[in-house]
């Protein structure tokens, strides 16, 4: 059984567990505390990203390695999802790479203004998105793609957020909003993080550091 190694905050983390979960291949999964990074670990994946241990006990590190490594690893089980067009699924899984850094950063917002800067940076992208979410609707086709899956952690913690603080990061995006609600239709949506996860979430993006989680808890007096 692949064993998958990672942060519970890790939005890669979650990217690899649904996708193992859509195609139905059984993992394990083994969590380090981001405050006590083991040396093994770091020597693994220097970049502190997510790895596998494959069932012939191979360590591989980096969410576009390990993604590149099970569609080969399970060729049959892959079909299960629907495929565009290899150029078009990695363009759009390096815009989701990169939003996963910028939307932490955002998320952590000391204060008002630095989110207002943050969110800024992110409309960018969000932009981009929504305007090719005209022509290819994600949120209209019924089964999953590769690239819902690369885009399902930016969109369940954009939920998160609404969810817990009132603060709506895809308000001015309708097209955006419907392929997050397909996406929090999805049982994987929610089955790829631990069971901790909200807490998980509250104590690292929601505490009185930040600006987001400053809302939160005067919300919650």
């Amino acid at each position: 059984m692949i064993k998958l190694i990672s942060f519970k905050i890790c939005p890669c983390y979650q990217r690899i567990a649904a996708l193992l979960l859509a195609i139905d291949i059984p993992f394990e999964s083994k969590f380090i505390d981001l405050d006590d990074i083991p040396e093994w670990f770091s020597d693994i994946s220097p970049d502190i990203e997510p790895v596998i241990e494959t069932e012939d006990k191979k360590y591989i590190a980096g969410v576009d390695n390990i993604v590149t490594y099970i569609q080969k690893a399970y060729p049959t089980a892959i079909t299960r999802l629907k495929y565009t067009y290899s150029k078009q699924v990695k363009e759009w899984s390096n815009i989701a790479n990169k939003l996963y850094i910028d939307q932490c950063i955002t998320q952590r917002s000391a204060n008002k203004k630095l989110l207002k800067e943050n969110q800024d940076k992110l409309d960018k992208t969000l932009k981009l998105i929504e305007s090719n979410l005209n022509t290819n609707k994600y949120h209209e086709c019924t089964c999953l793609s590769l690239i819902d899956i690369a885009w399902l952690p930016v969109l369940h913690r954009i939920h998160l957020i609404k969810e817990l603080t009132g603060y709506n990061f895809i308000s001015k995006y309708p097209n955006i909003q419907l392929w997050q609600n397909k996406i929090l239709k999805e049982k994987i949506t929610f089955n790829s993080v631990p069971d901790n996860f909200k807490d998980v979430f509250v104590d690292f993006y929601l505490n009185e550091n930040t600006f987001l989680g400053q809302i939160f808890i005067c919300a919650n007096k």
